[in-house]
């Protein structure tokens, strides 16, 4: 949660992703953690300015930024809990700066336990050469408008001008570096405020920005309770009880769901539109209260599934995928997709603090959640030929019954679409999963999903027998 936007958040809501659990009946354990106890603050660097991060209401984590005449640096460290683990991140984000505050070089590192993740955008010929390193794994280098400026030098840009409305072009150095449009216009109703917003697939992610009288931002609420407030640097090191993310993001539903080919829901307050028309979901939405059957199966459906782009699948990915298929003994297309599925569930385990990364990355560390169950098998199934499309959504997990937020897949057979979880190695899909938003697996950027969870804020649910 970098001051300013919730969207520069690297590693909190991605968090939310629940891996699977213990089996029905079995409560989830859970014990109370210790505070996470912080070094003495080194207070020599006067030039730094201290934040520290709340997620809805509740102590996260802490930041420092400084910023140089040739140089930008924000240090940020974020501290959850699952259960009776605490996941600790760390990100790190330089700028190399020219005249005027022109970025030249951004180098981002991001750590969860021994787990590191360096990417590198370097402008070259009016254009940013951005790479992605984790292990002994380097993503294809690729190449983005050299106009994108890292947003995380946008709170300052803003407050050190007249704060008249403007729009860039952004560089999400957190989140792998992808670009989106951002538009920031002062406010009415309060002075030295903003409102920032970035323009992602499906809608705004919306920010307000306060500024004190040199420039420098102070207070930032976000949609989806994000915060982050500019606090004398000795307040950093108070120790502080890490939330519980993945209870805390998800949707609490009374009832218990039965065992069986169907599920049925009612969701009352929602504010969020009807979502798109898939495969094993039936949704009826009136007056802000959703009707919902969950099925399993095949099902004719519009779905954009993107170019299937094989040639574009790198070639050791494709040579992974044609040796499962291969040791499987598969004969039908059915039989691949089981096969890929099965194999992304084995080779990846299940781990909510893993660094995000591509699905190569993933595959090379081996570890991931459910976007990087997800995205394995996506870049697999199209290895071999399918159309493939990623779907965000919830899935409904038991003790205690909830819905949390998950990723799973689609895969064309002939003119039919098949719902796949490959984190739970499940195919079709148990019907337990409901689908809020579809994007293309072949253009699978961060952030083009995170509109679909906000209007749930307020959601109640319950298994309607």
């Amino acid at each position: 949660m970098r001051p300013g936007f919730e969207w520069l958040l690297t590693g909190v809501v991605a968090l939310a992703c629940r891996a699977p659990g213990p089996g029905p009946g079995t409560p989830d354990e859970s014990v109370a953690s210790e505070p996470v106890a912080r070094p003495a603050p080194d207070l020599r660097d006067n030039r730094d300015v201290a934040y520290a991060l709340y997620w809805s209401g509740q102590r996260v984590g802490e930041a420092r930024e400084s910023l140089a005449r040739d140089r930008f640096v924000r240090r940020e460290r974020l501290a959850i809990r699952r259960g009776s683990a605490v996941v600790e991140l760390g990100t790190d984000v330089e700028v190399q700066l020219g005249p005027g505050m022109a970025p030249r070089r951004v180098v981002v590192t991001r750590a969860s336990g021994p787990q590191r993740v360096t990417g590198r955008a370097v402008l070259q010929d009016g254009r940013w050469r951005i790479v992605n390193d984790v292990a002994d794994h380097s993503e294809r280098p690729r190449w983005v408008d050299g106009e994108a400026i890292p947003v995380e030098l946008i709170p300052w840009m803003v407050g050190r001008s007249a704060r008249q409305p403007r729009q860039w072009k952004v560089l999400l150095s957190g989140h792998g570096f992808a670009t989106a449009d951002l538009y920031v216009r002062p406010m009415d109703t309060a002075p030295n405020t903003v409102l920032a917003m970035l323009s992602v697939p499906g809608g705004l992610l919306t920010s307000e920005i306060a500024f004190d009288d040199e420039g420098v931002p102070v207070a930032v609420a976000s949609d989806g309770g994000l915060e982050s407030r500019r606090v004398d640097a000795r307040e950093l090191y108070a120790d502080f009880e890490p939330p519980e993310l993945v209870d805390a993001a998800s949707i609490a539903v009374a009832g218990k769901p039965a065992r069986g080919n169907f599920v049925r829901l009612v969701l009352e307050d929602v504010s969020a539109p009807p979502p798109p028309s898939l495969p094993g979901q039936v949704v009826r939405a009136q007056d802000r209260t959703w009707r919902v059957t969950l099925t399993s199966g095949l099902g004719v459906v519009d779905i954009e599934a993107g170019p299937r782009a094989v040639d574009a699948v790198a070639p050791d990915m494709r040579d992974v995928a044609r040796r499962v298929v291969a040791d499987a003994g598969a004969r039908s297309p059915m039989d691949e997709i089981r096969a890929l599925a099965d194999y992304t569930d084995r080779a990846i385990a299940n781990d909510l603090g893993a660094a995000s990364v591509d699905a190569r990355g993933a595959l090379a560390m081996g570890r991931g959640d459910c976007k990087a169950h997800a995205s394995v098998f996506a870049q697999l199934a199209i290895a071999r030929g399918f159309d493939v499309a990623l779907v965000t959504g919830f899935r409904l997990v038991d003790a205690p019954a909830r819905l949390t937020r998950h990723r799973w897949a689609m895969v064309r057979l002939g003119e039919r679409w098949l719902a796949v979880d490959p984190t739970y190695g499940e195919v079709p899909a148990a019907p337990r999963v409901l689908g809020l938003a579809v994007h293309s697996a072949a253009d699978d950027t961060p952030l083009t999903d995170e509109t679909a969870f906000a209007g749930f804020a307020r959601t109640t649910a319950r298994i309607d027998h």
